[in-house]
């Protein structure tokens, strides 16, 4: 299977799985097929990183197409949509993936500084603190044009698994049983419900609650991509641990490029997401909320 039938098959889940996240009244299962999607991007890009004639422009490109996208979500949701906000742009994590690959070619001490200051940068700004003078609404714009891994789309767990996947993807046996592990993980991360109510219970007897459960909240959504007390919620879920049934297809890759569709993804990623938006402005009801932070946006 080449890299262009596994970009087609991802395109087609991600469609599905923003259906399911703008349209009312699309069935729920369909954000699991959609979770199959972000491993296939992700895995076609690491490969295509090492096999690019030029890092600096897919990097450059990724980049300003991550700055891009932020900004027009960022307007739009101030003067266009109304009763929902558009927040997806999986270029921001593709791009944090492919320049940690990066780095990490170069220099230990430029991996250790970028990742330490990205995580020191994050935390005020999930939080939301008072110490930072712009407003919120402009924090997705500052994270792209910082390229910040820890509030990237998916959150540092996806820029992982695209790390993951560059290790091990030129020995199957390796990338299979690295991924059954992050998968598995994922799976565990997915059933936090218990820790959730235990953690609740200890910081509201013991600490001020509200500030202890805010910055848990930040670190586990920087780190694993889910809220540990997200506002109303005691349970949360994730479905991220469907993506193990992309490893199949990694197993069919055979190492050709394909028919290519180079600019395919880049124009239709934005496309469908505002024309399924718009959609869902002109039918005017409620969004069906999606279970989990949504990697593919």
């Amino acid at each position: 299977m080449s890299q262009t039938a596994l970009k087609i098959i991802a395109l087609i889940c991600m469609t599905l799985d923003h259906i399911a996240t703008f349209i009312p009244g699309a069935p729920e299962w369909l954000h699991l097929i959609g979770r199959v999607s972000a491993p296939i991007f992700i895995f076609c890009l690491v490969v295509g990183f090492d096999k690019t004639r030029s890092r600096r422009q897919m990097l450059l490109r990724l980049y300003i197409l991550s700055v891009a996208m932020a900004v027009l979500n960022t307007v739009s949701n101030l003067w266009l949509f109304d009763g929902f906000t558009v927040e997806n742009n999986i270029f921001q994590t593709l791009f944090c993936i492919l320049l940690l690959i990066q780095l990490m070619s170069e220099s230990r001490k430029k991996t250790a500084l970028y990742l330490f200051a990205s995580f020191v940068i994050a935390v005020p700004m999930l939080l939301n603190s008072e110490v930072l003078f712009y407003p919120d609404v402009l924090t997705p714009v500052l994270s792209a044009v910082i390229g910040n891994p820890f509030l990237a789309e998916g959150r540092m767990m996806t820029v992982l698994l695209g790390l993951l996947m560059h290790h091990f993807y030129q020995n199957k046996r390796k990338l299979s049983i690295s991924l059954m592990i992050y998968f598995v993980f994922q799976f565990i991360n997915s059933q936090l419900f218990l820790c959730t109510i235990i953690l609740r219970l200890f910081t509201r007897v013991l600490f001020d609650a509200s500030r202890i459960e805010q910055f848990i909240s930040a670190l586990t959504e920087m780190t694993l991509g889910i809220q540990m007390f997200p506002p109303g919620i005691s349970i949360v879920y994730s479905t991220a641990w469907v993506g193990i049934f992309a490893l199949p297809l990694f197993l069919l890759y055979n190492g050709q490029r394909g028919r290519g569709f180079k600019k395919l993804f880049y124009i239709y990623y934005p496309a469908h997401i505002y024309l399924l938006a718009l959609l869902r402005l002109i039918i005017g009801e409620p969004p069906i909320p999606d279970d989990f932070v949504d990697i593919l946006g």
